[in-house]
């Protein structure tokens, strides 16, 4: 399944919104502190960053997939040129 990168940052933006929603504190790893940020609501949000190591993970994947795209044809084309080959 190929996901556009803008549909996965958006899924990445929804993410974050709902773990954000679903408690006014996301617990970090000791490893990874993230410092917490104030909104006009006045509760404090925190980002995982667990969360934000997937998503990257997730868009170098897409990136991977998108740049060796063009270095090779398509199953059709290669046998396209395969059939052609042989005559």
């Amino acid at each position: 399944m190929l996901v556009s990168k803008t549909k996965l940052l958006c899924m990445l933006i929804v993410l974050v919104a709902v773990s954000c929603s679903e408690s006014s504190t996301t617990t970090v790893a000791p490893a990874t502190p993230v410092a917490p940020t104030a909104t006009a609501a006045g509760t404090e949000i925190t980002i995982d960053q667990t969360l934000v190591d997937a998503a990257r993970l997730e868009l170098n994947k897409l990136n991977y997939q998108t740049d060796r795209q063009p270095l090779y044809p398509s199953l059709g084309d290669f046998a396209d040129a395969m059939y052609w080959i042989s005559k």
